[in-house]
Parts: C-alpha cells; structure tokens; sequence
C-alpha cells in the first residue's frame, strides 16, 4: 500500500445554512484535498487534532483514503461514527428534551461498544454528552474522545452477544447497584434504535437487539 507524508491541515471553517451549521475540516494528502463536515465545532476540533497529531509525530498517511495508516477500521463505520450521524440525523426533527435524552443514552452506549475488557478514559461519558449535545470539550476531554474514535467497534462486528454485554453494563450505575427497570428499558431502546439505523445504512443484516 502506498503512503505518505506529505500533508497538510487547514484552519477548521464553519459553513452556515438555512436550517443547520456545520464545521468543515480540510486538509491534503499527496496533493489531494479533501474534507469532512461535522454538526459542531468540538467533533471538528477533535478530528481536526488527531490529524495533525498523525502529521506532527511522522505517521504515515493513505493517500486514498486520506487517512493516517490503520486510522480507519478496515471494517467499516464504527459505532461512535454511526451514533455522530443518527444524532445529527435526529438533531433538527427532534424537540430539546428528546435530544438531551437521545445524547444521554447515546453517550453510556457507546462507553461500551468497544472491545471486552477496555479501560475506559476517565471522563469520557461526560466528554460524549458534552459533544453530542454541541458543547464545548477540554483538553482532557478531547483526548478521552480521541481514544474513543480509536477503540470505538466496527459496527459489523456488533453481534447479539456483544449487544446483551453492553446493556448489562449499560445498565450499571456508577455506584455498581442497577438502574430501575424503566431506565434500562431506555437504554435498550436507545441502543435497538442505534443498531437499527445501522440495518437502514445497511451496516448489518439484521437489528442485533430486536432481531428485526
């Protein structure tokens, strides 16, 4: 596979439409520009810094999929990339409480849809909330993010199992004692909807916790 070191990072820019702004991240590699838009500026400034990051510290870029090397699961859409868009999808149709509600859970979900056993960064539910609710994140925030963006599970690979694991965690307080019945409902539900925007995409065959 051919790479590259030859890149370079633009300013992060805001596009303003009729209905929505997003933030735009451009940058090269080889000479081929190309760019990703992103609902706010804490999920731009993340992508953004983790690109720089790559260039700063001598890793190698694919000059196809304008990536640094082993950056994108070779598998495909990962379940925070998926969650960012079903969140953006949902942001201007749903009323404030539904979108806090969607973050909420959004943000729990995706702290375990990532490989068995993970040490999770510390803060990283808050940093989720925070972005998915168009906050703005800190330096500690971001990092937590970006290691998520890296550990986060190739949509693919979320089989029945792995969704049972994720809801009896997902189900957990802080404190280690259960959620009430009515809260892991949610969170079953928020993780079907998930999964199931995943079968409209066509990342999966079939709804891993409704089987439909």
């Amino acid at each position: 596979m051919k790479q590259s070191f030859n890149v370079k990072v633009w300013a992060t820019t805001t596009r303003t439409g009729a209905k929505s702004t997003a933030s735009i991240v451009r940058w090269s590699v080889d000479g081929k520009e190309t760019s990703r838009s992103f609902r706010n500026a804490a999920q731009a400034d993340s992508f953004r810094s983790g690109l720089v990051t790559s260039a700063r510290t001598g890793e190698p870029f694919d000059p196809v999929t304008c990536l640094p090397v082993g950056h994108e699961p070779a598998s495909g859409m990962t379940c925070l990339q998926l969650a960012r868009e079903l969140n953006t999808a949902d942001w201007s149709e749903s009323a404030g409480t539904s979108r806090r509600t969607l973050a909420e859970n959004l943000s729990v979900l995706l702290c375990f849809l990532v490989p068995a056993g993970r040490r999770l960064p510390d803060g990283l539910r808050q940093a989720l909330f925070a972005e998915l609710k168009g906050g703005t994140l800190d330096v500690r925030q971001l990092d937590a993010v970006r290691w998520l963006e890296q550990t986060s599970l190739p949509v693919g690979q979320v089989t029945a199992d792995v969704a049972t694991r994720v809801l009896a965690s997902a189900g957990m307080k802080l404190d280690g004692t259960a959620l009430s019945a009515s809260k892991q409902g949610q969170r079953r539900t928020y993780l079907s909807k998930l999964l199931g925007y995943a079968v409209a995409k066509d990342l999966l065959p079939a709804n891993p916790v409704s089987g439909g």
